[in-house]
């Protein structure tokens, strides 16, 4: 019974791993909307910006009136603020949700949530998520061995006796 688990187990990682690797093939560098070409195009007219603002120290508000041929084809915002660059985007550990991080690695994962997010209400939810996904995973958890008992049980004869079964 147990290499018939291993074994399907095995087998199922295996499938998914290449369902999810022939998806996940199918993007390469050259099918997007933007080519090679163009990024580098982009990175040179960057690249003069830099360095004439480097050379003259100028900010953008000089540079918009000395030469605008250069900010013709590139977007740059006139003004950013540090708030701006710094906000935070998705505050979850590694991008993924609480409730996985509870459901996968239990009273662990609650803990990394817990210790890697910044103090707030994202962060109760986040953690309170954590708490659903261990109590589930642990649930499930219980569910299999339960069963993988119940399957052994009904299977081995000595077992059968000793509870006067048979």
């Amino acid at each position: 019974m147990k290499t018939f688990i291993s074994t399907f187990l095995l087998l199922f990682i295996v499938l998914g791993t290449n369902v999810y690797a022939s998806n996940s093939g199918s993007v390469t560098p050259n099918s997007g909307s933007t080519s090679i070409l163009e990024i580098d195009n982009a990175m040179q007219e960057l690249d003069l910006i830099d360095r004439y603002v480097e050379k003259e120290n100028a900010n953008f508000q000089s540079l918009l009136e000395k030469n605008p041929e250069l900010l013709q084809d590139v977007q740059l915002a006139s003004q950013a603020s540090e708030d701006e660059f710094f906000a935070k985007g998705d505050d979850r550990p590694l991008g993924i949700p609480g409730f996985l991080w509870g459901f996968c690695f239990g009273v662990i994962g609650m803990l990394v949530v817990y210790l890697t997010m910044d103090e707030g209400e994202g962060r109760k939810k986040e953690v309170k998520n954590a708490l659903y996904g261990c109590i589930v995973g642990t649930l499930i958890g219980y569910l299999i061995y339960a069963l993988v008992l119940a399957a052994n049980v009904s299977v081995d004869p000595v077992i059968l006796e000793s509870f006067n079964i048979v």
